[in-house]
């Protein structure tokens, strides 16, 4: 849902992990899910109080297409 990968399929996400965190990629699972369960949600998401928005492609392309 942030738009960190193109295709929602396991091989683009550990790639993704991996090409952020190369050492640990697993690291990347906990945060994740708890940014999703409590911010990213697929009906109601509150992007505003995200502590990750600063850093979401899809926030920040959001409001660069908004502000056109």
């Amino acid at each position: 849902r942030m738009g960190l990968v193109e295709q929602d399929s396991n091989k683009s996400i550990i790639k993704k992990a991996r090409e952020i965190s190369p050492d640990f990629p697993g690291k990347l699972t906990l945060p994740f899910w708890i940014i999703g369960r409590n911010f990213c949600r697929p009906s109601s998401a509150q992007c505003g109080i995200c502590l990750f928005s600063n850093f979401c492609p899809k926030f920040i392309n959001f409001n660069k297409t908004k502000g056109k």
